[in-house]
């Protein structure tokens, strides 16, 4: 399996010279809100587009906008959900590669498809399923809806089926036919604006579409078909067991990206099956010039090669916007040539004296040869820095900076009430003060001066205090009465657990929040905090109306001691609940040991209960 340098255009440096200006306008990872003028991307397989009907219920212009922007860059959580405001007139409709061909070429007259409806009428019937799951009801309306689009005829079986959840989403597989290693996944988010930076709605339709411009087909990545941030889902490429693996991988760098969810359950033989989880690396993100200049001098053939495109591209240097895009391509190239020129080319591109290109420097310190020359240019570029960018990227390659650097970079900074400085500070602040009494004194100023996001990064460094302080920096931080925060707090909750009396007195404060999130964070905290403590809480927990809270007490309920004692559980639990919390019911009570209690409680989850669920049954029994 080879790294595939093909995942671009073909790039000379002809087609490198060029790129208009307005191009770069609308690749620069600084301008993220421009639309493409001329944006096009089909919202179905391109051989089916010239005879579709268009409806008129969706604006196609503004999803052809909207989708232009999310495909541009990646962005922060709080700047992709004002992007969906600002695009309000796209409905929430990010196009990606269209609706599943293995759906539209099944439809005999497509001039007659109304996509419009059919995609409004899709995402409202998953609405219902996020409000109450009932797989009965979400097959009899997807059938119902795919019959009456011309995708199957009333012959046709259409399955639907709930295979999975984690903390933001539930996952279903919608197949045509008898073949089970085909059809289409469905994420369904839970909680529309979960706090986790790289995951949830409105950011993981925006990885896709970010991933699936820059790199196409060419990749590992599941294919993303479309979004509908408004509705809260994404629809992917089902992809069985027995999938052959991937035959052109992508190295992610080429992108300016990382994969920070690369877990075994987010790959299936080789296939990235999740894009939650994809974060920005290097400037490289959204410039499509300099991704063309870095590729086009690390896949060239021989060092000799290499080091004569640099020094032909940055011959050229005339000042321009367009220029300096390809100077950060070059910064970004550098690592691959050889050793004893590099010294000499950083210090050619910090010459060109671009603050984009500067950090890409800074992107790259942690290539950096240790020798005086680079050494003195790593100082140039982490002290006294004036762009609001750099100071940034500084913290974020904080550990990758010499030591005597970084400190300098904390003591400067002690202060600042900018929001990302403080988070990517926070993450390392045990690296950098050893000494306890400094480390809190920073850690108290930090916090004093964190807005929400920064306070989710200095509470998931808490650790690193001791837990003395634990008790004072949970009030502190629960004064700023945010559900982002509180909800970190309530994850947080097993910080606590060699002081009961203190762990009580915060599941009782985050439980008076009475905010869903806040308590789905307890919710799922609930193995994990002292076993002393679980009874009383899972009592006080099993009240939650909210479906996501349930769904965790559901797998939990065998954590806690002696509670097949407790029989009043069970219907509080199932009072209101839908499938999916019978479903995770099911799944817990199969573990517990043979007995009457286990077959009482069957009978008692069944109940009611949709195919699914007692088809989790009769399979085991069968089997």
């Amino acid at each position: 399996m080879n790294i595939n340098p093909i995942s671009f255009r073909p790039v000379t440096i002809a087609t490198l010279n060029k790129h208009s200006s307005n191009d770069i306008t609308q690749n620069n990872s600084t301008n993220p809100l421009q639309s493409s003028k001329d944006y096009n991307m089909p919202i179905i397989a391109p051989n089916y587009l010239a005879n579709i009907s268009f409806g008129g219920h969706l604006n196609w212009d503004d999803i052809a906008k909207y989708s232009a922007d999310m495909g541009k860059r990646i962005y922060s959580k709080r700047n992709v959900t004002e992007l969906s405001k600002i695009h309000e007139g796209a409905n929430g409709i990010v196009e990606g590669r269209g609706l599943p061909e293995q759906w539209t070429s099944r439809i005999k007259d497509i001039s007659k498809f109304d996509k419009d409806s059919f995609i409004i009428s899709f995402g409202e019937m998953f609405k219902k399923e996020r409000d109450f799951a009932d797989l009965d009801r979400l097959q009899s309306d997807l059938s119902n809806l795919f019959q009456k689009h011309g995708i199957i005829d009333d012959k046709t079986p259409l399955s639907v089926s709930y295979i999975g959840h984690g903390f933001q989403a539930w996952a279903y597989k919608i197949g045509i036919g008898e073949d089970k290693n085909t059809g289409v996944v469905t994420k369904l988010f839970k909680h529309d604006n979960n706090f986790l930076q790289n995951h949830g709605n409105h950011t993981e339709q925006n990885l896709a579409e970010y991933v699936k411009n820059y790199a196409g087909d060419k990749s590992e990545f599941v294919k993303f078909y479309y979004g509908d941030t408004k509705n809260g889902l994404m629809t992917v490429d089902y992809l069985p067991s027995t999938i052959e693996k991937p035959t052109e991988i992508l190295d992610l760098t080429d992108l300016g990206i990382g994969y920070g969810d690369d877990f075994p359950k987010n790959r299936i033989n080789g296939w990235i099956c999740d894009f939650g989880g994809i974060e920005t690396v290097t400037n490289l993100v959204g410039n499509k010039l300099a991704q063309d200049v870095h590729k086009l001098i690390k896949y060239a053939k021989t060092p000799e090669e290499k080091v004569n495109l640099f020094n032909k591209i940055i011959s050229q240097s005339d000042g321009t916007d367009e220029f300096k895009d390809k100077g950060i391509g070059l910064v970004h190239s550098i690592k691959h040539m050889p050793k004893e020129l590099q010294p000499e080319m950083y210090q050619r591109c910090y010459d060109l004296g671009s603050h984009r290109v500067n950090i890409a420097l800074i992107q790259n310190i942690k290539n950096f040869e240790r020798c005086p020359e680079l050494d003195a240019l790593a100082e140039k570029l982490t002290t006294n820095v004036e762009d609001i960018k750099a100071q940034e990227t500084i913290p974020k390659e904080i550990k990758h900076i010499p030591s005597q650097l970084a400190h300098k970079f904390f003591e400067e900074y002690t202060d600042t009430k900018h929001s990302a400085i403080i988070k990517y500070l926070a993450r390392n602040i045990n690296q950098y003060y050893m000494n306890m009494p400094n480390r809190v004194n920073i850690y108290q100023t930090f916090s004093e001066n964190a807005d929400p996001y920064a306070s989710v990064a200095l509470i998931n460094s808490m650790k690193y205090l001791g837990s003395s302080r634990y008790d004072e920096y949970f009030e502190k931080f629960f004064s700023k009465n945010d559900t982002m925060v509180n909800t970190t707090l309530a994850r947080s909750i097993d910080l606590f657990n060699e002081e009961p009396k203190l762990q009580q007195k915060w599941i009782d404060k985050l439980l008076a929040c009475n905010d869903d999130q806040v308590t789905a964070g307890l919710c799922e905290s609930v193995s994990f905090i002292n076993p002393d403590l679980r009874l009383s809480l899972f009592e006080k927990l099993l009240d939650s109306k909210d479906k996501v809270s349930k769904e965790f007490l559901a797998e939990n309920i065998t954590t806690v001691k002696n509670y097949a004692q407790h029989s009043d559980w069970l219907p509080r639990l199932l009072d209101g609940a839908d499938n999916l919390i019978r479903g995770a019911l099911v799944r817990t009570i199969k573990t517990m040991p043979d007995g009457k209690t286990k077959e009482s409680w069957l009978n008692t989850t069944l109940d009611g209960a949709d195919h699914f669920v007692k088809a989790m049954v009769s399979q085991e029994n069968k089997a």
